[in-house]
């Protein structure tokens, strides 16, 4: 085994607990800070989850303001709407909901000591001073927002998905607190959980993957595979939430150290165009096809991925087995109940062009850069695009 040179950094503390002020207090008292700016979204702060979060924060004797003005899939704009919410006596941002709410809160603590506009910040390590401290707490399986550098923002005036990208920019402290996913509404489970499923399979296959990622990716890809479909179908079992929580914590630790593949690439500039299709959506059509695409290359490890997901791939060749785990992924968007096609979700080929573009240039630059495992021309991800728009099933 040739293992290769590779860096490795982790920025943050993660907390896993069934104890949450208990945790908060003890977050508090790490960070030494006083006084939280509470960044959550509309919807999600009438429920009961934020309710016992901020009778926890009480009991935990941790001052806070709230702010529950966070967007879905937000664009710069909104997240510097929410940034201008916060009081100078803050000294620590929390963050309290999805992806989107997190990254929200990420900015704003990135505003708080640097000022300026959000959109100032976009591209790689672009942010001069340490932002305040944040505490992540995920709601949902799936982004990994608390764990990541990474900031996806739709860019108001390009209209397209565009990253602030900075080792600053990680949370201090990630708060899993599985309890948060319990009775998660079905119809919130499949887009935020295919996320956190891409996230493994392309930290895995990943071209710039080193021995420290691939361990966390496959860890990640087992307890996802195994379990997403399971808490899908039954929103109470604690474990199984445990397990979908860690397998995104896991899978977005190497990613954030990596970046991730063409799947991510092409939902991030779909993404980008049409505001109305959910990430984790946009990632559910494309990654069969770019399994498929990348199944010579990558055959090896996906028929490892193949293996620890459960399928029978005894007597199998390699291929046979990768072919198996192509066709599972596609499997577990049908049994979550997603779409199969990006045209039932509104979208046209009149954009193909841009899209393609678009993907090209995010496998180049920025956080993908030089992750896919197979290099697309613009051809090929036009075909891609064109495939998952009309939901072609992968058949062998």
């Amino acid at each position: 085994m040739n293992i290769k040179e590779f860096e490795f950094m982790c920025p943050n503390k993660i907390i896993f607990t069934h104890h949450l002020a208990d945790s908060l207090r003890s977050a508090k008292a790490y960070l030494k800070v006083s006084k939280a700016f509470v960044v959550t979204d509309p919807g999600l702060a009438v429920l009961d989850n934020y309710k016992f979060f901020k009778q926890a924060m009480q009991e935990a004797e941790f001052d806070f303001v709230e702010c529950a003005k966070a967007e879905l899939n937000p664009d710069d704009i909104s997240m510097d709407k929410v940034a201008a919410e916060m009081p100078s006596d803050i000294d620590v941002v929390i963050g309290f909901g999805g992806g989107s709410t997190l990254d929200t809160a990420k900015a704003s603590a990135i505003i708080a000591t640097n000022g300026g506009k959000v959109r100032d910040y976009f591209g790689v390590n672009l942010v001069p001073n340490a932002p305040l401290p944040t505490i992540a707490i995920p709601t949902t399986a799936g982004s990994g927002a608390d764990i990541t550098k990474f900031l996806a923002i739709v860019d108001s005036e390009k209209h397209t998905k565009s990253q602030i990208m900075d080792d600053k920019a990680a949370p201090t402290i990630s708060v899993i607190y599985p309890e948060n996913l319990l009775n998660t509404p079905k119809h919130l489970i499949p887009a935020v959980g295919f996320d956190s499923l891409t996230h493994a399979v392309e930290g895995y296959i990943n071209a710039k993957a080193n021995v420290i990622t691939e361990t966390l990716s496959i860890r990640a890809f087992e307890l996802m595979s195994r379990n997403l479909v399971k808490f899908y179908n039954d929103n109470t079992d604690l474990n199984a939430a445990s397990a979908l929580l860690l397998a995104t914590s896991l899978g977005c630790i190497a990613c954030t150290s990596i970046g991730t593949g063409d799947a991510h690439c092409i939902a991030r500039s779909v993404g980008g165009l049409y505001h109305n299709i959910h990430h984790g959506t946009a990632l559910a059509i494309s990654l069969p096809h770019v399994l498929n695409f990348n199944l010579e290359g990558s055959k090896t490890k996906l028929a490892e991925l193949a293996r620890v997901m459960g399928l029978d791939v005894a007597g199998k060749s390699e291929l046979e087995a990768a072919k198996m785990l192509v066709l599972a992924v596609q499997q577990i968007r049908d049994d979550l109940g997603m779409p199969r096609s990006y045209k039932e979700l509104g979208m046209n080929l009149d954009s193909l062009d841009e899209l393609a573009e678009a993907s090209k240039y995010k496998s180049e630059h920025g956080s993908s850069a030089g992750a896919p495992p197979r290099k697309a021309t613009i051809e090929e991800y036009k075909k891609l695009i064109t495939d998952a728009y009309n939901g072609v099933e992968i058949e062998y």
